[in-house]
């Protein structure tokens, strides 16, 4: 039975993460076969992947020629108030394909995890915030020891949170947990809150909640989505909760080991 129970745990790895090791082909003819075949599997899968991930690339990118061209013939548009109109609705298309391929180039994690100063990100993020937005992004809280991921993409994970926090409640806190275990980033604001009842779907890509819905506040709804794909990579979960005494608060849980 043990040669199935590698190939079960292989099979919840891939579910986990598609950049996981390939599987040991080591042993009898029949499990060398299996484990060639589940190696293959997951070549491909990654193969289809990253191809649909540049074919979409590709679309998003080619459409800024048109949007661009269309913003300076709708400058000769007549009367003013047509313009503006005109102008604003290329204004949010841009915004969503620029958002589009952001998603698809910063997301997903790629190459070998590598280890890194989890403080110095986390402060890094609220300080890139903070100048931004010229709102306090406070810190508390500290990792006891240097985390192993994808830098780049927890990075983007983050910087979203703080960035719906900020745009949607006027405020962000961060807190960091680390219990040797588990890797706990806390991102705390005092808004409105999302119903419980919708906090599954704004985990999808392009959803948005009803009171979010204006074009001036610049969110496309991939935010969250983002988030929750990096914590995935990284044999996580993102949580989202009622935080106490009123708002939100999201949860990025990153197990430090990632499981057999």
């Amino acid at each position: 039975m043990r040669p199935l129970q590698r190939l079960a745990a292989a099979a919840e790895a891939l579910g986990r993460n598609l950049q996981s090791p390939p599987m040991d082909a080591r042993g009898p003819r029949e499990v060398q076969q299996a484990a060639q075949a589940f190696n293959a599997m997951q070549q491909k899968i990654n193969e289809g992947l990253a191809e649909r991930t540049r074919f979409l690339a590709a679309v998003s990118h080619d459409l800024r020629s048109p949007i661009t061209r269309l913003r300076l013939r709708a400058e000769m548009l007549e009367p003013d108030a047509l313009r503006a109109k005109f102008r604003k609705d290329l204004e949010e298309m841009e915004h969503m394909v620029a958002s589009t391929l952001d998603m698809l180039t910063g997301a997903h994690a790629s190459g070998p995890r590598q280890t890194m100063d989890i403080n110095a990100l986390v402060h890094g993020v609220a300080q890139d915030m903070h100048e931004s937005s010229g709102l306090p992004v406070p810190v508390s809280g500290q990792a006891l020891q240097p985390y192993t991921g994808y830098a780049q993409s927890l990075r983007r994970g983050l910087h979203n949170l703080v960035e719906n926090a900020l745009r949607y409640a006027g405020d962000a806190q961060l807190h960091i947990e680390d219990d040797g275990q588990q890797l706990r980033i806390h991102v705390r604001d005092h808004g409105p809150g999302i119903p419980a009842a919708q906090r599954e779907r704004v985990l999808e890509p392009f959803y948005r909640m009803e009171h979010s819905r204006n074009a001036d506040s610049g969110g496309v709804g991939l935010g969250l989505s983002i988030a929750q794909t990096v914590a995935q990579a990284h044999g996580g979960e993102l949580l989202l909760r009622e935080a106490a005494g009123g708002g939100l608060e999201a949860v990025l849980v990153l197990p430090r080991q990632l499981p057999l």
